[in-house]
């Protein structure tokens, strides 16, 4: 009745307790701190020996099989030692799958039935293996190791925690769909369990682990850069605690004798872009660009390879007046003449024009060219006249005409 009655009771001082025993496990490194606060848990559980330390100046310890509750609970045990529960639950569901073969060959039901019940049961603990293994990934992302407190023995928990993400995603790569296809054959029962159940939950692993391993790693360089900062910050602090009254200038500096964690500065550019948006830049941007176009001191060393030639500029030079093309001037005065003469209802072939004073112009050219002359009229003067095409239906080019006259009629004036 003595040890029912002290197993009753440590039972009811761990439930009485459970939130700061929790706390301690999961965010304390296992440790509940000597404070008077703790003071009627710790001597709750000092009284069943649960409890244990070192150095009165230390908090107290949980004992071990307060922890291995703890990790059977939360499968903290169990994800540790997935990668080789995984592997040997593999190699056993391979044996089986020998013997379920020999037993459909054979014809011995008995032993086929209890090899299938096997592999079932052997199947659902690799499944679950996998997943409580891929999913125990995020309570680390979760705490950020923030249950280690030296940022260097961070760094290195941080660093075994993807060897070990990276020992299973490569226990994942042994499980090949071929291998797999060859294992289950044609049997149904087979074909079901790996081809369907253990092929969903294995790339549901994979994804869930990638993800992690990501994150890891991201965490990884964010905890190596906090302890680049933290080193820089104690160099400075024990510069200044060695050296008091000292004050910092740049001049002082001597690279000679500035600590590593300090000579540490990149090359900064510094680029500007003018803002297009702002006038005010107008003038400083001019006063650049001319700048740049400005000549230039060249050495006396410098040989440009030929000589220089000093060219004036005569203004009052004799100028050549450019020749006006013919066919511009006879389309300038024709439009002229209909948008701007005194008469009114003049109707004009620009076919028996180009006969009468350009008869050796290309007709189609000439045609072009009223067109073009008629679209740059402004709306004013392009109100003036009506204009028709003449033409008839291309036999070559369905839905196009073929214009071989443009008549100009003046609007008679209301």
């Amino acid at each position: 009745m003595a040890q029912k009655d002290d197993a009753r009771a440590a039972l009811k001082a761990l439930a009485n307790y459970a939130d700061p025993i929790i706390d301690a496990y999961l965010g304390n490194g296992n440790c509940l701190d000597d404070s008077d606060a703790n003071s009627t848990v710790i001597r709750s559980l000092n009284r069943h020996r649960l409890l244990w330390r070192l150095d009165e100046t230390e908090g107290f310890q949980l004992k071990n099989p307060v922890i291995r509750l703890l990790d059977q609970v939360t499968q903290s045990y169990r994800r540790q030692m997935a990668n080789e529960h995984i592997a040997e639950l593999w190699k056993q569901l391979q044996d089986r799958f020998e013997d379920y073969q020999e037993t459909l060959r054979t014809g011995a039901y008995r032993d086929r039935d209890r090899l299938e019940q096997e592999i079932r049961e052997l199947m659902h603990e690799i499944m679950d293996d996998m997943a409580t293994a891929t999913s125990g990934f995020f309570a680390y992302i979760n705490s950020g190791f923030s249950y280690v407190t030296d940022p260097a023995l961070r760094i290195r928990e941080n660093e075994k925690v993807i060897q070990q993400a990276g020992n299973l995603n490569q226990l994942f790569d042994t499980f090949r769909i071929e291998d797999l296809v060859e294992y289950a054959g044609q049997n149904t029962f087979l074909k079901r369990l790996l081809l369907k159940h253990l092929q969903a939950e294995l790339e549901k692993s994979q994804t869930t682990l990638a993800f992690a391993l990501n994150q890891l790693r991201k965490m990884l360089v964010r905890l190596r850069e906090d302890q680049r900062l933290n080193r820089m910050l104690g160099a400075l602090h024990a510069h200044f605690a060695n050296n008091p009254g000292y004050l910092p200038s740049i001049d002082d500096l001597t690279l000679d004798r500035c600590p590593d964690a300090l000579n540490q500065s990149r090359p900064m550019a510094l680029v500007a872009y003018n803002d297009l948006t702002d006038f005010r830049q107008d003038e400083i941007a001019a006063e650049i660009a001319a700048s740049i176009r400005r000549d230039r001191p060249r050495s006396p060393d410098t040989d440009i390879g030929f000589e220089a030639v000093e060219i004036t500029q005569d203004l009052d030079s004799e100028s050549i007046e450019e020749v006006s093309d013919p066919m511009d001037l006879a389309v300038d005065e024709l439009l002229e003449t209909l948008t701007t003469g005194e008469m009114t209802g003049l109707v004009i072939s620009a076919r028996k024009i180009k006969r009468a004073h350009l008869p050796d112009l290309d007709p189609v050219i000439w045609l072009h060219s009223i067109a073009a002359g008629v679209d740059s009229l402004s709306a004013t003067s392009r109100n003036k006249l009506d204009v028709e095409f003449v033409g008839v239906r291309s036999e070559l080019y369905e839905g196009n005409d073929q214009i071989h006259d443009i008549i100009l009629r003046q609007r008679s004036h209301e």
